[in-house]
């Protein structure tokens, strides 16, 4: 209550303030805060892990966010007033009304990325009386009345600026990984895992944490405490899974840097794990909490004991701290924990997080009717082989493996982007797949089964083996002939290669150059990649008429640069002259990106 007291009157002063000074300054001061919020919850985890956790490990998170935001809000607020030296002249009316509109929705931004940092601060419980969750006592034994819902400050100004900042993040500040697959919900996370004493810790580092072990089990138990001057024994009460659901035990390893810097233990609450995965046919994440644990009970041994209890179909926290068994007789267990969450049938996980940072990759075991298949067991298929009439080129189907192994470095440096791949690429209009089922975008066109425009989205896991009216062709103009050159997509490390590797997708200002000196620009593209849900997608675009245009293609609507990292493949489209000998790939610009292909004998057919 006092946290979202003062927040609110933090919320009327701003726009107080904003309103007083005009609608120009206002609305100046709207676009750097909205730039700011985007850039804050695009990079602070990254500050936060990679610099700061090494110092104060529980403050890096909140610390990381708070300067993130402030520091270029700052100084960017400081070059504009002495660039911009007068407001724009508009009626009082206007300029009072058109900056109190502008100073509220900047001060739900700013306001909400301070209580977002102040949620993430390592306090006992609650913020100044705010707690997002409620907790039940330790030794409640039967449910309470009301249902589980979580406490929301007033006007939700955390949730207004974190929705922001992930759009933001995954938009204009986007980088290798999706803001959004990290954090489905990143204020019930940060939430969640803060509601605790101070001794426990928030942070844990990357590779700290791994699923050693995961089994589907039947029940939990929920506990009650006897009476034994009554002679009142405890009791196990079974609790099965709702109908819709199944339990599954994950046995998680901690790692010696997890452990809490104020008790030098593994100490931690159960609502610190988390899994994040799709539920179903669905394409939103979600994310699941445990709902118990496995103990080591004198009467039953073992079993996992339930420490929410269901009260109309949810579970309701009940505040205990816990540290991994002794295992004493199985020292190789040292350190493990094994909790158990109730999850949807078919349910596609991602990862499992323990405490912020602390990722780990998780699977479920294929057994009857669950729901996940295992990586091993997939296969990317190669691009289909070039046409007879082009036995001068190497064909896709001499390569050792399927798009994991690149060419060598001394095709480009890794602010490249991308990078061809040696004896990989050939000429035809044939697909690598025969599509019989896909989704069609922007201005799709096609005949008995060659595509002439358009994009196409497909998951290889529902094709037909043929079909009538399968995509199997491109459209070839007879004037022309279709290069496939197979490339490789290449992960800037450096800031600066970030920046330089964002900016040549963005524009796919992408060329190849023949023997004569003409020069060919991209006219399509296609990838198979497996995505994180472990489906297998192939994405086309291909358009013969845009020949030239910057940016055209744009990006691709479900292959996202992350997938393009291991087993994958990429290839840009190019319609040449026949006969052309083709020389030269560049991503655009001075000639020091280029590649040269005079090795590869890519001869178009006459």
């Amino acid at each position: 209550m006092i946290l979202s007291i003062l927040l609110l009157l933090l919320i009327l002063a701003i726009t107080s303030y904003q309103a007083v000074q005009g609608f120009f300054n206002a609305l100046l001061m709207l676009i750097l805060t909205i730039c700011c919020v985007g850039l804050a919850f695009g990079v602070h985890e990254y500050v936060a892990i990679n610099w700061l956790s090494k110092w104060r490990p529980d403050l890096a998170y909140p610390l990381a966010l708070a300067l993130t935001f402030a520091v270029p809000l700052l100084i960017l607020r400081i070059l504009f007033d002495k660039l911009v030296k007068r407001a724009c002249l508009v009626p009082a009316v206007v300029d009072r009304i058109g900056g109190g509109v502008c100073g509220l929705i900047t001060s739900m931004l700013m306001v909400g990325t301070a209580a977002t940092a102040v949620q993430m601060l390592p306090l006992d419980y609650n913020v100044l009386g705010y707690s997002r969750i409620e907790v039940t006592a330790e030794d409640a034994t039967e449910p309470i009345p009301h249902d589980q819902k979580e406490n929301e400050l007033w006007l939700r100004p955390d949730r207004f600026a974190a929705g922001l900042g992930a759009l933001l993040a995954d938009s204009l500040f986007s980088g290798g990984e999706s803001f959004y697959e990290r954090h489905p919900d990143y204020i019930q996370t940060i939430g969640w895992v803060g509601a605790t004493h101070s001794e426990v810790n928030r942070f844990a580092p990357p590779g700290s944490v791994r699923v050693v072990n995961v089994e589907p089990i039947e029940y939990v138990y929920r506990y009650a405490r006897g009476n034994p001057r009554s002679n009142i024994p405890s009791t196990f009460e079974p609790v099965e899974p709702q109908s819709n659901k199944r339990f599954y035990a994950v046995r998680v390893k901690l790692g010696r840097e997890a452990r809490s810097k104020k008790t030098s233990r593994h100490i931690f609450t159960l609502r610190q794990f988390r899994i994040v995965g799709y539920a179903g046919s669905s394409k939103s994440l979600t994310q699941v909490y445990p709902i118990a644990i496995q103990c080591d009970d004198e009467e039953f041994p073992g079993r996992h004991i339930a420490e929410r209890i269901r009260a109309r179909d949810n579970f309701h926290v009940v505040d205990r701290i816990y540290e991994p068994l002794e295992h004493r007789d199985e020292p190789e267990k040292k350190d493990t924990v094994e909790v158990v969450f109730e999850l949807p049938r078919r349910f596609r996980p991602l990862y499992l997080e323990y405490k912020l940072g602390g990722k780990t990759s998780i699977s479920l075991e294929k057994k009857g009717d669950n729901v996940t298949q295992s990586t091993s067991s997939r296969e990317i298929p190669a691009p289909a082989p070039p046409r007879a009439e082009s036995p001068a080129v190497t064909t896709a189907s001499d390569r050792t493996t399927s798009g994991s192994t690149v060419a060598p470095a001394v095709r480009g440096g890794r602010a490249r982007k991308f990078t061809t791949r040696s004896g990989s690429s050939f000429f035809g209009d044939e697909l690598p797949v025969a599509l019989t089922d896909y989704e069609q975008y922007n201005n799709f066109e096609s005949h008995e089964g060659v595509m002439s425009n358009g994009h196409v989205v497909a998951s290889l896991d529902v094709q037909k083996e043929s079909g009538p009216g399968a995509l199997s062709k491109l459209e070839v103009p007879s004037d022309k002939r279709l290069l496939h050159l197979n490339v490789a997509h290449l992960q800037p490390q450096s800031l600066f290669g970030k920046i330089k590797g964002k900016a040549i997708s963005t524009l796919q200002n992408f060329i190849v150059e023949d023997a004569n000196g003409n020069r060919y620009k991209i006219i399509g593209k296609y990838a198979i990649a497996e995505l994180d849900n472990q489906e297998v997608v192939m994405e086309v675009q291909y358009y013969p008429e845009h020949a030239g245009t910057i940016g055209g293609l744009g990006e691709f609507r479900r292959i996202k640069d992350r997938h393009l990292e291991e087993d994958y493949d990429l290839v840009f489209l190019f319609l040449v002259d026949p006969g052309a000998r083709i020389l030269y790939f560049s991503t655009g610009g001075t000639a020091d990106r280029r590649d040269d292909l005079q090795d590869e004998n890519l001869v178009a057919p006459n």
